[in-house]
């Protein structure tokens, strides 16, 4: 009589089995060889020389490294939220997207008799709400508001509050008031104007070359701010530089060219600025504060999107 084999079945059905091993097989796989992220970037070098050309105008100085470096992750941060908002249909929902896409349709065809409904389904057809620029930055505004509503943002307690005031005084300080009188004048020549940098005309003399001035000729307790409010950025930052040399009280001092002329000044009082206390700006302390905590909250949830992503900087 021959060998008598006996074999180990496994219970149920072979079907189960095949089944149960897919399973495995499927599991180690998608460990050993993930799905590829998809890719974020690069940013576009024609967005990124507008952003340039806009940072040059504003800070009125070169782009260095660093700041390009800022400059593509803020364009990558936007593609990002972007094309979250296109992925969740933000757009479809959104009445100033429809107003805009509205306003396009109209401007093509100004004749038009199609309702509404029509145009702006036209409009979608037409991808409109993937090229305006005014709906993307929209698009992106809504997304960020989806994302902090969808983050845990912390709650300011007093200990926070204080803490935000000792650390930012500067913001919440009272500016300086400063008091002068400048005689204006609103068309010089080469020579009057040397006269006027030599300090050579008197007083009568500087009153009967001077010419009335709209906004008048004696200021008294104006911050900073309001002398650039009514002279213009140029005299502004003069005027300023004048301060930091620590001119003398009652001497005529420039010229300082504005928007409207040349004006020579007197200063009659300055009185520095001061830190204001916590119960007197408490309630723009809070403000701030939730506005900070709500970017950290944004920030945080930009950065989980981007972990899903394989980005490309250039």
């Amino acid at each position: 009589m021959g060998p008598f084999i006996t074999s180990r079945v496994l219970p149920g059905p072979v079907w189960l089995h095949f089944l149960l091993a897919g399973v495995v097989l499927q599991l180690v796989l998608s460990v050993a060889f993930p799905e590829p992220k998809p890719v974020l970037g690069p940013p576009s070098e024609e967005r990124l020389a507008a952003m340039a050309g806009f940072y040059e105008r504003t800070m009125a100085r070169p782009l260095d490294t660093a700041a390009r470096e800022r400059l593509i992750d803020t364009a990558l941060r936007e593609d990002l939220l972007f094309r979250e908002a296109v992925a969740r249909s933000l757009y479809l929902d959104d009445p100033a997207v429809a107003q805009r896409i509205l306003l396009n349709m109209r401007f093509i065809d100004p004749d038009t008799r199609e309702p509404d409904t029509v145009l702006l389904a036209r409009g979608f057809e037409l991808g409109m709400h993937l090229t305006d620029e005014v709906i993307r930055r929209r698009l992106i505004q809504v997304m960020e508001q989806l994302l902090v509503a969808t983050e845990s943002v912390a709650e300011a307690d007093e200990a926070m509050l204080l803490d935000h005031w000792r650390e930012h005084q500067d913001s919440y300080s009272a500016p300086p008031a400063i008091s002068f009188e400048h005689q204006f004048f609103p068309n010089v020549d080469a020579s009057q104007l040397e006269q006027l940098k030599a300090g050579t005309p008197a007083a009568a003399e500087l009153a009967e070359m001077a010419r009335p001035f709209l906004a008048g000729q004696t200021f008294s307790k104006v911050s900073p701010r309001q002398i650039q409010a009514k002279f213009g950025i140029d005299f502004s930052t003069a005027f300023n530089a004048l301060l930091e040399q620590s001119p003398a009280l009652n001497t005529w001092l420039g010229p300082i060219q504005s928007v409207f002329g040349w004006h020579m000044i007197r200063l009659q009082s300055i009185e520095p600025g001061s830190v204001l206390p916590l119960s007197e700006v408490k309630s723009q302390v809070a403000w701030d504060v939730k506005l900070m905590l709500e970017k950290r909250a944004l920030d945080s949830a930009v950065d989980k999107l981007l972990a899903q992503y394989e980005v490309v900087r250039t």
